[in-house]
């Protein structure tokens, strides 16, 4: 049995919505990268500024460690 030309319709409609929509995602994510990623990464390139701590490879853990605060009740008391 063949289905009913609403549902032929209705599968042709869905599917070029999921066309469109991936051609939109790409367009936004390039136009993000573009307006806010590059200019910010450029900025801080030329302020020799850097967001993460760049390692030499000699080290054997990329761990930083941290200072522990101390426990005490209050702190265990709003952890967060």
């Amino acid at each position: 049995m063949d289905k009913p030309f609403y549902k032929k319709l209705w599968a042709a409609w869905t599917s070029l919505g999921h066309t469109i929509s991936h051609y939109l995602t790409v367009l936004i994510a390039a136009i993000l990268y573009v307006v806010a990623f590059a200019p910010l990464a450029i900025f801080m390139k030329l302020r020799g500024r850097k967001f993460l701590p760049h390692f030499n490879g000699s080290e054997s853990t990329y761990f930083l460690p941290k200072d522990q605060p101390e426990p005490t009740m209050e702190r265990m008391k709003r952890q967060w």
